[in-house]
């Protein structure tokens, strides 16, 4: 059951979007569910509940719920807005033409945007710090991460 959004918070999101149209009821909440993955897979290093999610809805403040619920619903919007040779990995080219038209992009930019400076994003340490440092250091830090 998708907990990080709701049927009608979804119909809500999609109600100014002509191209997302909702799906009949039996494919709504898988929908949900696989937009909730897509939240959890850019979350970072969040430690996996017992429900199968990183984050636990009713735990987090009431901004934080929300953009949660709404970087869902974009998650869907763009689950919805294209078709399944996009999902497979294909690339959409011009016809007769050797360019690509529109390279295939996995993660909703409008899942980030609402997501962004609500601290539910985590990431860990880069390599350029690592490796500054003294190599005893680099192997500590290693170690902690």
């Amino acid at each position: 059951m998708a907990a990080y959004a709701s049927r009608q918070e979804l119909q809500d999101y999609l109600s100014g979007n002509p191209v997302a149209q909702l799906p009949d009821e039996p494919e709504v909440e898988r929908l949900l569910e696989r937009a909730q993955r897509a939240v959890d897979r850019v979350l970072g290093r969040w430690p996996l509940l017992s429900t199968a999610l990183k984050l636990d809805p009713g735990s987090l403040d009431l901004v934080q719920r929300a953009a949660l619920s709404r970087a869902t619903c974009a998650a869907c919007e763009h689950i919805l807005s294209l078709d399944a040779e996009f999902w497979s990995g294909d690339d959409d080219y011009l016809p007769n033409e050797v360019s690509i038209l529109r390279r295939a992009q996995r993660v909703s930019p409008r899942m980030m945007e609402e997501l962004a400076g609500h601290g539910l994003i985590r990431r860990s340490g880069t390599v350029t710090t690592i490796l500054s440092a003294a190599p005893s250091e680099a192997v500590a830090a290693l170690g902690e991460a």
